[in-house]
Order: structure tokens, then sequence, then C-alpha cells
């Protein structure tokens, strides 16, 4: 549903239309209870705790946007999530711009906990300025049984970095991790994870892309260390580029330290820039140059759109970045 919020700020434009969730607003690092649909947080740090055997009904979305033009603000904002055994929860997030004058600074610093066969489904979502920055860390520790299933989007910045670490503790732990990064002009856009298996019998699957114009740079550094002791790991990892410039710079960075012996394990990369023959064939089905090369790089793109666990957030996105 759509809630019309009585506030001083239009953030209509970040809303998911007919989708039912909890809202957390926060302007320029402040909770605002006021544009929130919840108002039960007592400070400007968020500390959620999920109780055993509960299963929250709707999404939490929260929304950190930037409106000061103060280019020395700085906002520093600590997540401290648990999930408590047999629980679940939704949660996205989204660092957002309220204008082109914002140069708020963000750093987040995010722990989640999940406990034995809990469940946590993730988003992430940077869509700021290029006058601002946005350093994240997140550590998520997963106990046995659980699982956690995360999307990444981040198209805004002129410096994004995201700092993920998962540490897989507990038997049959389960990780789904997707991320697509889009930069332009001077961007920099960083994408770091570190998957480490400390014991057998757990899972994890990451698959990241980057889209690349003009002279924007994205890194992608992702590490999969399996222990000695963590026999019948299953752990793979990808990353595709796409480089639309010349000037553009992709690279990539993926890692495998394998101790255990009795693994399935697989990483990989690529790079490249628009495929000149898919173009060439839909330019000959009567489908104009700049029409298709958009097309392409929707289908790039849409792969990693598909991952989102949320529907409504899907068709949301491909609105907002296509």
């Amino acid at each position: 549903m759509n809630i019309d919020f009585k506030g001083d700020l239009d953030l209509q434009k970040f809303w998911v239309p007919d989708w039912d969730v909890h809202r957390l607003v926060f302007v320029d690092g402040c909770f605002r209870k006021d544009l929130s649909s919840l108002a039960t947080l007592i400070s400007d740090d968020l500390t959620l705790t999920v109780a055993s055997d509960v299963k929250i009904s709707k999404p939490v979305y929260i929304l950190y946007v930037s409106t000061t033009s103060h280019n020395d603000e700085k906002e520093v904002i600590h997540h401290n999530i648990v999930l408590e055994k047999n629980s679940e929860l939704d949660l996205i997030e989204e660092y957002a711009s309220l204008n082109e004058n914002s140069c708020f600074n963000n750093n987040v610093e995010s722990c989640f906990l999940l406990k034995e066969n809990s469940r946590l489904r993730h988003g992430k979502i940077q869509s700021l300025n290029l006058s601002q920055s946005c350093i994240s860390k997140t550590q998520i520790n997963l106990k046995e049984h659980s699982s956690y299933t995360g999307i990444s989007m981040s198209w805004g910045a002129a410096l994004s970095q995201d700092d993920l670490s998962f540490y897989l503790e507990g038997k049959d732990a389960k990780v789904l991790m997707s991320g697509l990064m889009m930069g332009r002009e001077d961007q920099q856009l960083d994408q770091r994870l570190v998957m480490d298996h400390k014991i057998g019998g757990c899972e994890s699957y990451q698959h990241f892309k980057c889209i690349l114009r003009d002279k924007s740079k994205g890194l992608f550094d992702g590490k999969i260390y399996v222990r000695p002791n963590a026999q019948k790991t299953s752990a793979h990892q990808a990353n595709d580029n796409l480089i639309l410039s010349d000037q553009a710079v992709a690279q990539a960075r993926p890692h495998l330290e394998i101790y255990a012996d009795d693994v399935r394990c697989t990483h990989g990369s690529t790079t490249g820039q628009m495929d000149e023959e898919a173009l060439f064939y839909m330019r000959s089905r009567g489908i104009e140059e700049e029409q298709a090369r958009t097309l392409l790089i929707e289908a790039f793109a849409d792969e990693i759109i598909r991952d989102i666990p949320w529907q409504e957030l899907q068709n949301h996105m491909r609105k907002r970045i296509c």
C-alpha cells in the first residue's frame, strides 16, 4: 500500500508502490518519527533482536536520506541485528540523497548474528549523489542451519566502498549473495567480500556484476576461505564486468584459499565490452542502435535484479536504474 507521510520532505520517489512494509526514516542521521510507520525506536542507531520462533510478517525498510549541503558533515551509522533461534526477518536499507546539493558522507558499520535455523533476507541500495561518499563494513555470523540471502545495488556516490565479511560457523549454514554496481563519470565503486567457511557442510554462492561508463572505476575483491575442518563445503564465486567506455576501468581479484580436500569450490571473472555480434543481430532486425544497446545493458543487469527476493522491489529497481 502507499502511505502519504505528513512531513516536510517529499520521499515518495523512494517508496515501492503497493508494497506493505514497516518503514524507518532517518534524515541526516536523525530518526524521524513523523516520516516512519514504526515509531518505537529509541536512538539514532539501530539495534534489533528478533525473538526465538518469531517471523516478522512484513519487510522492514530503512531509509537514510541526506539533505545537508555542508560537505564536512559525516554520518556514522551502527546496526546491530540479532536473529534468535527459528526467527525470520526481511530487511532493506537504502542510502539516498534528497537533492543534488546533499554532501553528507556516510559511514556504516553493521553486525548481524543469525542463530540456529534463522533466516535473513537482506537488501542494500546505495543511490547517493556524486558529491557524497559511502563507506560500509558489514559482518555476518551464521550458526547451524541458518540462511542469509543478500542483494546489493549501488549506483551512487563519488566513492563507494562496501566490505562484506561472512563467517559460516554452524553446520548447514547457507549464503546466497548477489550484487550490481553501475558507475558513471568519475565514480569509484569498490566491492570487497570475504566468505569464511569455518566448519564443514555449508554452502555459499556469490555473483557480482559491474557496469562502467565514462571514466568510472570498479573493483571486485572476493575471497573464499575454506578452513581445514570445513569438509563437504560448497562455495562458488562469479564476477562479470561490462565496460562501456575506453576510459572506464574494471579490476577483478577473485581468491580461493582451500585447506580441506573434500570440497566443491569454483571462482571466475569476465570483463568485456558490448557484444557486437548481438548488437549487429538486433540492428538487422530493425532495432535502432541506441535502443539495442540499452536492451543489452538491461539484460546484463537483469540477471542480478532477478535475484532480488521481493517481486515488488524487483519491479521498482528496473524502473529506477534502467
